[in-house]
């Protein structure tokens, strides 16, 4: 495992923001900014891979359900705990739960309900949804 300074970690987030937020999403998808491993085994295996396979397998512009979620990390039926595994998401842009909607098409929660309009603005920038 490559071990980066914590100048290193915040100019390489700094940069890879900036590429998000220019809408520089093949490079988005190219590399994720290093992030401290532990953050992934903090919470448990099924929430690691939850957002492990989130944040590298549903690129930007792409939205998968809960339930799809689910089933890419072998837990099938475990929607509800993709829902908890997004509420928990100490890195929302990097881990990128905007992209995670209801399996009926809704957008669902964000933020508590309380970002909703932010993974509206999120999903539109992407190109994900156009309003």
């Amino acid at each position: 495992m490559t071990r980066f300074s914590s100048d290193q970690v915040l100019t390489q987030c700094v940069q890879w923001l900036k590429l998000y937020f220019d809408s520089e999403f093949e490079a988005v998808k190219k590399s994720l900014p290093p992030i401290c491993p532990t953050i992934f085994a903090s919470k448990g295996k099924f929430t690691a891979c939850v957002w492990k396979t989130l944040a590298s397998k549903v690129p930007p512009g792409e939205t998968v359900s809960y339930g799809a979620l689910a089933a890419l990390c072998g837990n099938e039926g475990a929607g509800r705990a993709v829902g908890t595994a997004m509420a928990t998401n100490p890195i929302p842009l990097v881990v990128p739960c905007h992209r995670v909607i209801r399996s009926d098409g809704t957008l669902g929660q964000y933020s508590g309900g309380k970002g909703n309009h932010t993974k509206v603005w999120l999903l539109g920038h992407e190109g994900a949804i156009h309003s």
